[in-house]
């Protein structure tokens, strides 16, 4: 803790997405238990320009809040990866349907 230090840090994390995957990256990442220390807010949005997250501590708390925002950059690229993967399986999916088809005419 750094003693003295006065103020406070505020950071704003945006993922472009479009609005869809936003909505469920914000989904993914959202805890369950929304309890958080008192000194610590978060904020999350899914807007037309993709996901926004605002990270905001005291700067006596500042390693604290790096630790949150690395666990929330941790938790994205976990859903992204997910989400991309889904993508991938249904576009496979989808291809394979069309070929199937297109055999049995």
């Amino acid at each position: 803790m750094y003693v003295g230090l006065k103020g406070v840090i505020s950071i704003k994390l945006i993922v472009c997405t479009p609005p869809k995957e936003s909505k469920a990256l914000l989904q993914a990442i959202r805890p369950d238990d929304k309890s958080s220390p008192p000194w610590l807010k978060i904020r999350e949005e899914a807007t037309k320009e993709g996901l926004v997250i605002e990270v905001e501590a005291p700067l006596e708390r500042i390693r604290s809040a790096r630790n949150t925002i690395d666990e929330i950059i941790e938790f994205l690229y976990a859903a992204l990866k997910s989400l991309e993967q889904v993508s991938l399986d249904a576009k496979k999916i989808k291809e394979e349907e069309e070929l199937s088809g297109s055999v049995a005419e």
